[in-house]
């Protein structure tokens, strides 16, 4: 289980059987991480072949909006803390 490859699978595996409601964010950003890194996840893949092809654009818009979500459940997580309660209040 120590190997990236199986670890980046159990990760996106666990992304994406969450529930959410209207928000991928997360999965978005785990498909890019892993496309960037596809050669070592697939060591036998087809040159150029990547399971996704983002533009450069929508992969930093992409970037931008989950790192504004994980700030946001950062903050989340501190209110809550403070007041001693979950997230459902």
């Amino acid at each position: 289980m120590s190997k990236r490859d199986l670890v980046m699978a159990n990760k996106m595996y666990d992304i994406a059987a969450r529930p959410w409601k209207g928000d991928n964010t997360s999965l978005k950003a785990e498909i890019i991480g892993i496309s960037r890194v596809w050669p070592e996840v697939i060591p036998f893949h087809t040159k150029g072949i990547l399971p996704v092809n983002h533009t450069e654009k929508k992969v930093t818009q992409y970037l931008t909006v989950d790192e504004k979500q994980q700030e946001a459940d950062t903050q989340m997580q501190t209110l809550c803390d403070c007041f001693t309660t979950n997230i459902d209040g």
